[in-house]
């Protein structure tokens, strides 16, 4: 939104295709750098004997998953693929969090990497403030109907989709919210 802003907001495109664009890119980079990171972690603690007790361990990993039961199987794949979900959004939310501050900053006058820089300690702040009394009341609300007889994988699975409903919440705070200081606040004087 600084220098790059001008040409960025020339594209003959919506603000809805710009912020999109960033989220899909931005979602990229995360698993890029992720597995950036894996790589070098496994470079840099490498020789032989570790390298051979990993492809040990991943070999045992892979018995025991082939031995359990095709319904264990699957819940175990479901809870992956849940898990990939959560990852996406969450990066998708906290991009949206940065861009969100930085739009907020953006329409001030002056000293804007200041105030987009305020505005995501304020984002944050209201954030946790909102999470920890959202934990505080769940974990004062005791309803008998409540009483859920889930078994291990049921309860994964519901505390993953809330998990995933939680954080997708949050984004559609920030989403229209960038939107609207995109579209009527941005000052890129």
């Amino acid at each position: 939104l600084q220098d790059e802003g001008y040409v960025m907001l020339t594209l003959p495109e919506s603000i809805h295709q710009h912020i999109l664009t960033k989220l899909t890119v931005s979602a990229v980079w995360f698993a890029v750098t992720l597995l950036a990171v894996i790589l070098a972690s496994l470079i840099s603690i490498a020789d032989i004997h570790t390298i051979s007790n990993f492809f040990e361990g991943l070999a045992d990993l892979l018995r025991e998953v082939f031995h359990l039961r095709p319904a264990d199987f699957t819940n175990i794949t479901v809870i992956c693929l849940e898990l990939l979900v959560f990852a996406f959004v969450s990066c998708c939310v906290t991009c949206l969090q940065f861009y969100a501050a930085l739009a907020i900053g953006h329409s001030a006058a002056s000293h804007k990497l200041a105030w987009s820089v305020a505005a995501y300690l304020i984002i944050s702040f209201v954030m946790q403030l909102v999470s920890g009394i959202g934990m505080i009341f769940l974990g004062e609300v005791h309803l008998p109907s409540w009483n859920l007889n889930l078994d291990i994988y049921a309860g994964i699975h519901l505390g993953l989709w809330l998990m995933i409903i939680l954080v997708a919440v949050y984004g559609v705070i920030f989403y229209p919210l960038t939107v609207y200081f995109m579209k009527h606040r941005l000052n890129l004087e």
